[in-house]
């Protein structure tokens, strides 16, 4: 792109024009929105979005440390299993990820059957099925020869 820097972009629809059921013209005005967005050269908005993990991290990590020099235990332990969360997402390995997310929806799955034995758990069974699948075909092409 030719030019670079912040720009608002403003969109105007036509109105609208339609009938009810009675055959009366029903008209809608124009919708009007606006966004402010960057222009950035490629190269840098790439190099940005690498580093926006590490950034978080790091911002995880002060956070930690002021509520520890506080003295707020709590929000410093809540804090850690964020920190050790946001790790395992940007660091662990996507196997790993859907290992996890699976075994969390498998035991909410359990206790909305304890819980609501009578009702149905069509959709919660179905999350668990579409994980398993998803770990198997993770594993069935990290067999696969490159």
């Amino acid at each position: 792109m030719e030019k670079e820097g912040i720009f608002l972009i403003r969109v105007i629809t036509t109105p609208g024009i339609h009938e009810d059921t009675k055959g009366q013209p029903i008209i809608r005005p124009p919708s009007v929105a606006a966004k402010v967005t960057e222009v950035t050269p490629m190269d840098r908005a790439v190099g940005e979005s690498l580093d926006e993990p590490g950034a978080q991290l790091a911002e995880l990590q002060s956070q930690i440390d002021l509520a520890e020099k506080a003295g707020n235990k709590s929000k410093a332990d809540y804090l850690r299993s964020l920190l050790a969360e946001a790790k395992e997402r940007f660091e662990g390995s996507p196997l790993t990820l859907l290992i996890k997310k699976r075994d969390d929806k498998q035991k909410e799955l359990e206790k909305f059957q304890h819980d609501y034995p009578t009702l149905s758990d069509y959709s919660r069974k179905r999350e668990v099925e579409i994980l398993t699948d998803q770990i198997a075909l993770y594993r069935h092409h990290a067999k696969e020869p490159k």
